[in-house]
């Protein structure tokens, strides 16, 4: 569970513009709960920008006790998009986010090593301008219960730095529940340990 590492992602969504050498590249970043999310958001910038000539991206998730990591130079040389964008995210302790870099190409062909600067750049620059939140593992339970056994947990996590991540509710609540690893929630089911964002 990387003890010991601090760890952060971005607290909001962002775009971040800018002109190199005539080419417009567009960063665009966001917080990522899991996997499918960060694919999500992939895929909605990406027909956002349908008709740009490059949409790369890169994914930086937390989820079953793993880093999960991937990205793509959608069309660029290999290694000068991707992967520069990856080490940003990770030179700077960032994690849960998933980034898209949009690129019009301007008629000046960069390199293979002014591609690499231009990505990680932009992407460096738009973590610079992002608020971040600092995350903490915690142990996340599914409770089942009654609406005032709800509001009993609910006050107990929140009071020990917790929250509740969702909720469904009926006759009875069901929902998941995130508190630091020191408590244990008796009536409810340990089904993960997740990296929680601070509010």
């Amino acid at each position: 569970m990387m003890e010991g590492v601090v760890l952060k992602t971005v607290s909001d969504p962002l775009k971040y513009e800018e002109n190199i050498r005539r080419s417009i590249f567009i960063c665009s970043i966001s917080p990522a709960e899991n996997v499918e999310s960060a694919r999500d958001f992939i895929s909605k910038v990406s027909q956002e920008y349908r008709n740009a000539t490059h949409n790369c991206w890169a994914y930086r998730i937390f989820e079953n006790q793993t880093v999960h990591e991937a990205y793509s130079d959608a069309g660029e040389p290999s290694g000068t998009a991707g992967r520069p964008m990856l080490d940003a995210l990770k030179k700077h302790g960032i994690v849960n986010v998933a980034v898209v870099v949009t690129r019009y190409f301007g008629g000046i062909k960069l390199g293979k090593r002014g591609l690499i600067e231009a990505y990680s750049g932009v992407v460096e620059r738009a973590l610079a301008e992002a608020e971040k939140a600092p995350l903490l593992p915690m142990n996340v339970y599914l409770c089942d219960t009654d609406y005032s056994e709800f509001e009993r947990i609910r006050s107990r996590a929140e009071k020990s730095g917790g929250r509740i991540l969702s909720a469904s509710y009926s006759d009875r609540v069901k929902f998941e529940v995130a508190v630091p690893r020191s408590h244990v929630l008796e009536k409810c089911v340990l089904i993960d340990t997740r990296l929680v964002k601070l509010r």
